[in-house]
């Protein structure tokens, strides 16, 4: 199984990375005013899995750090009354957190 992407990292995800590991449904679990959270499913395990969506559009380089270092300390929590963030691609518009 591939590991998991590094938000922190600036090399973008190819751009059909998260839809070649998941299968989005069109089943809507929620939004807020970063974005949309879908179901979806590893293609390989078929683990049901939330994706949270957020939009790059209009941050400076400043909140997009934030963001970035939000979703790495996001994803460093162990505890069971956190949901573990296992997985995050970056592309050119939008970050989508898994």
């Amino acid at each position: 199984m591939p590991q998991p992407s590094d938000p922190t990292d600036p090399r973008a995800a190819e751009p059909d990375a998260l839809e070649h590991l998941y299968e989005l449904t069109s089943r809507c679990l929620g939004s807020g005013l970063n974005g949309g959270v879908m179901l979806a499913s590893h293609r390989e395990t078929c683990e049901w899995v939330a994706v949270k969506t957020f939009s790059l559009e209009g941050l400076d380089r400043g909140r997009m750090r934030d963001m970035f270092r939000e979703i790495s300390v996001h994803r460093s929590l162990d505890h069971p009354n956190i949901a573990k963030a296992t997985d995050a691609f970056v592309c050119a518009e939008q970050v989508h957190l898994v």
